[in-house]
């Protein structure tokens, strides 16, 4: 039982592999291919080949839908093969392709007599390669046969007995063959027939073609070369179908009258392509036949046939190719003759005279000379003209230049198009400009006579452009070109240090390698080391320190220049204040101010207070300024600081304040020397104890940051003073354009241990938000906008940066303060007098414990130091705080384009003063926690799916600021006191 089971299975993969080629076709595709002297790529477990096994020459195998049989093969044969291959198990097979076998057809009835084979293509590369149908005629009962083409055929033409009716035939035979056609030809003429093409060498005998175009009335393409006596009845093939584009009839005799007929009685209009080569014609050809709308290529030669061109025969011909060798062609050459885009114009041995049109005389002597490798482009007789001595002979020729255009040449145009006279076959055209730089363009002559396109070479500056043909002792023509001048459309300002200035305009700088020759200038001196940005477009050069500002630029490109004139001018950044020591009122003191680009001469820098208190300069360099600041009485409001560097004014800044010790209560201990009042900073800026007033502490008590496991920025805020309380600091989310993300997935974390510091990374849609989390073991600082903010050891700093590829016009961030404990004491903010904005600082007294966090006042946007504010918010105006939250809202001012933004908190912890217990019971209950955001969209993720735990776009909420009535305000009251 086993055995009949297993024999069962092996009947069944013999002769029908599921879902693959049947056994039986595999097989024998594979024994073909081993006579043809290849094998198959991509073979089953049998070795038999599958469908879409193929062979490096170019063997193929398509199947069917089923999968199951073989529907179109190719075999591209190594060997000539055998000729008992067999076909039979190939009955499904619709096209066959044989490249270079050697079959006798007339043993292969198995490939014959495929009845539903539609193509039939043998195709031979070589004499030894050929395809025999035997000496006698057969019949092929191929019923589905649509196309044949057969070359290197011999042996006797059989019938093809097609039911469907052959559309396409092609039978070629090659010289060293021999093959016989002695049955009519004319079953294969039908309705159904578009193209027909018979090349033999051996004349057929009998009338093989009687009528052609009777009943073959969609006709496309007619070609037949047979030789002499084979004889056709030239008159049969005056009257075409409609449908006929391409006629050929070469060598064959004409049998009746010879004479060429008339333009009116021929229906040849719609021919692209007409050739009727050696035949015995006569007459006169009538120049109609010459300009037929359609016609492209012509053959008339060896030929009794007489005509000449009239002077407008240029302008109307649409010939590409002409040949009229061995004919009566007499008249002369028309100026024009190239006008309509003719190519190929091969007159030998005709009666033409006179001189030949000078654009032959600018020809080179491979387009004149018919070599037997390319094909020459004209050919004349020798001697024949006044002007033409053969391709070897003395020619006169004066090519030309007339326009280039576009003129002046733009950097950013692809092409240049050159309009002349005798640009002749093969030349070179060569740009030099002023400044040495040389370069040939790539050119080609279009289909418009006198007419070249060029590749733009990019070389810049103006100069000669040299036409050289490259035929000897021909002359060269020169002519002038120029590029468009150089046009600066914007100037970056720099630092009065010195650096890199950006300039934005049109025709600039191709590359950097590209720069010899040209030169930047600002006020008459070298702007160096020119950094192309984006070619012909923006560039940068390296300019010396300085405060000279509004200044000529001058950009030279290859020797052309901009026009300083209506150029925009050069300036050199505006001083900048970002800070200053706050003062104490009745008291002339120093006033010391931070910031950047102030220079370094005390003669050329001037500060005033307000309207009209002025501060003597006594130091300066870059970013610091001291001056003499006289005795003033008390003024609540900031005032500007206004510098003035070389004429150019910082801008309002409001910087200018006496102490305010709601900010800096107890003058930040200044007479002691514990620290100062930073205006730019906006709190105490602390020498060795620290804290709001610069003197609750020299060491902060907090534990360090953990150094694995962290999955977002949460600064953990915790104190071996009382580990029963803590505080969580962190970036809640981002306001751009006024709609919200909340950021609640970081895209990546790492911890550098060799700063203590933890980055966490959010990238999303072009925009990229760090937080990085940094843990200060010992006493140090951070420069801020030209001012230091100092911190204790055992301390935190939390550093927010943002970049976009995107510009907002609107930019805020919102931290969040979070107490774990259900019912903590309220937040205590210190406001500047007079305010109930911009908080400086916040303390959060739990237990025995003090938070102390500094807000950022001053802030990088776009790389450069601006004042911001830090709003609290009142938990009634956000539905994403809680009873047991503070948020803190950082606002940019709204009159910047912002591509990028960075800022940083502060954060020390020291034992309270005054302990704030916690309850049990929260006066105001927490809110419900179904008050949640209102979500406003919802970013898609992958394949359109909700982005969960990552961004969601909240609708901005109208913030509302309302001071906060703290127990700080009383404490800063009784320190002023």
């Amino acid at each position: 039982m086993k055995f009949l089971l297993l024999y069962c299975i092996i009947t069944f993969l013999s002769f029908n592999q599921v879902l693959g080629l049947t056994y039986n076709q595999g097989a024998q595709l594979r024994n073909i291919a081993s006579n043809l002297g290849f094998t198959w790529i991509n073979r089953d477990y049998l070795q038999n080949p599958k469908c879409g096994s193929y062979t490096a020459l170019g063997s193929l195998i398509t199947c069917d839908e089923s999968g199951n049989n073989a529907i179109e093969v190719i075999l591209v044969a190594i060997n000539f093969g055998d000729p008992t291959n067999k076909f039979d198990e190939l009955k499904y097979m619709k096209k066959l392709t044989i490249i270079n076998a050697a079959f006798d057809l007339s043993t292969l009835t198995t490939l014959t007599g495929l009845v539903s084979l539609q193509e039939l293509i043998l195709q031979s590369d070589s004499d030894s390669s050929s395809y025999n149908f035997g000496s006698t005629q057969k019949n092929y009962p191929m019923n589905s046969l649509v196309k044949v083409y057969i070359e290197n055929a011999r042996g006797v033409l059989p019938t093809f007995n097609s039911t469907a009716l052959l559309q396409n035939v092609t039978i070629i035979q090659k010289p060293l063959t021999t093959l016989t056609i002695g049955t009519s030809l004319d079953y294969m003429f039908t309705n159904q027939l578009l193209h027909f093409n018979l090349r033999v060498f051996n004349a057929p005998t009998g009338s093989l073609l009687a009528s052609p175009f009777t009943n073959a009335t969609q006709l496309q393409y007619f070609y037949l070369d047979a030789p002499a006596p084979f004889s056709v009845t030239f008159s049969n093939f005056v009257q075409a179908p409609a449908s006929l584009t391409t006629l050929g009839l070469s060598n064959v005799a004409i049998s009746g009258s010879s004479v060429f007929p008339l333009y009116s009685s021929a229906t040849w209009t719609n021919l692209e392509y007409l050739k009727l080569f050696n035949l015995g014609l006569t007459g006169t050809m009538d120049e109609q036949f010459l300009i037929m709308p359609s016609l492209i290529y012509l053959n008339v030669s060896k030929t009794a046939l007489t005509f000449s061109f009239s002077t407008t025969f240029g302008s109307n011909s649409h010939l590409q190719t002409l040949s009229a060798e061995n004919t009566n062609l007499d008249g002369q050459v028309p100026s024009n003759i190239l006008d309509g885009g003719l190519q190929f114009f091969h007159v030998r041995n005709t009666s033409l005279d006179g001189a030949l049109p000078s654009a032959f005389m600018c020809c080179s002597q491979t387009a004149l000379e018919d070599t037997n490798t390319l094909p020459p482009s004209y050919l004349f007789s020798n001697n024949t003209f006044t002007n033409y001595f053969g391709p070897n002979g003395t020619r006169s020729c004066s090519p030309k230049i007339n326009s280039i255009s576009p003129n002046p040449i733009g950097a950013l145009s692809e092409t240049l198009t050159i309009l002349g006279k005798d640009f002749g076959d093969t030349f070179q055209i060569i740009l030099r400009n002023s400044v040495g730089d040389q370069t040939s363009m790539g050119c080609s002559l279009t289909s418009v006579v006198d007419q070249i396109e060029c590749i733009n070479p990019l070389i810049q500056g103006s100069g000669i452009m040299t036409l050289k043909l490259f035929v000897p002792s021909l002359p060269t023509f020169q002519t002038t070109f120029t590029y468009k001048e150089p046009i600066v459309t914007h100037v970056s300002s720099i630092s009065t240090l010195g650096g890199r200035v950006t300039i934005t305009g049109e025709e600039l700088f191709r590359t950097n390698t590209a720069v010899t020759g040209s030169s930047v200038r600002i006020y008459g001196i070298p702007c160096t080391n020119i950094q192309v940005i984006d070619p012909f477009l923006k560039f940068s050069c390296l300019f010396v320190e300085g405060i000279t500002s509004d200044t000529p630029v001058v950009v030279n490109v290859k020797g052309l220049e901009s026009n300083s004139s209506s150029s925009p001018k050069f300036f050199y950044k505006a001083p900048l204040v970002t800070g200053a020591s706050a003062l104490t009122p009745d008291t002339s003191s120093d006033l010391t101010i931070y910031g950047m680009d102030f220079w370094k001469e005390v003669s050329k820098v001037t500060v005033q207070i307000g309207a009209s208190i002025s501060c003597p300069v006594t130091f300066v360099n870059h970013s610091m300024i001291i001056c003499q600041f006289p005795s003033t009485p008390y003024s609540e409001s900031a005032m500007n600081l206004k510098v003035t560097v070389n004429g150019r004014e910082s801008q309002d800044n409001q910087l200018f304040q006496f102490i305010d010790t709601q900010v800096c209560p107890n003058a930040c201990g200044a007479s002691s020397g514990a620290g100062q009042c930073d205006v730019g900073i906006g709190s105490c800026v602390c020498s060795n104890s620290f804290g709001p007033s610069c003197s609750e502490g020299s060491t902060s008590q907090i534990s360090s940051l953990a150094t694995s496991g962290l999955t977002s920025p949460v600064l953990q805020l915790s104190s071996t003073i009382n580990t029963e309380v803590s505080l969580n600091a962190y970036l809640y989310s981002i306001i751009e354009n006024e709609a919200e993300t909340i950021i609640s997935t970081w895209s990546s974390s790492v911890y550098e241990p060799s700063n203590n510091t933890w980055i966490f990374t959010w990238t999303f849609s072009g925009k990229t938000v760090k937080a990085q989390m940094r843990y200060n073991p010992q006493q140090g600082s951070d420069n801020l906008s030209g001012s230091k903010v100092t911190y204790p050891s055992q301390s935190y700093t939390y550093l927010v940066s943002y970049q976009t590829v995107n510009p907002v016009a609107n930019l805020a961030f919102k931290m969040a303060f979070d107490s774990p404990e259900p019912c903590p004491s309220d937040p205590e903010y210190a406001y500047p007098t007079g305010t109930d904005t911009s908080a400086r600082w916040m303390t959060w007294t739990k237990e025995q414990v003090t938070y102390y966090t500094r807000f950022p006042s001053t802030s990088l946007l776009n790389n450069e130091y601006i004042l911001i504010q830090s709003n609290p918010i009142d938990p009634d105006d956000d539905p994403t705080g809680s009873a047991n939250s503070s948020r803190i809202l950082v606002n940019y001012p709204s009159d910047y384009l912002i591509y990028s933004a960075s800022f940083q908190y502060d954060f020390q912890v020291f034992e309270a003063s005054e302990a704030q217990h916690l309850t049990t019971e929260c006066i105001d209950p927490p809110k419900s926690s179904n008050k949640g955001a209102i979500i406003g969209g919802v970013l898609g993720g992958v394949g359109g799916a909700l982005l969960v735990g990552g961004a969601v776009f909240l609708v901005r909420q109208q913030i509302k600021i309302k001071k906060t009535n703290s127990l700080l305000n009383e404490k800063l009251k009784a320190l002023r006191t």
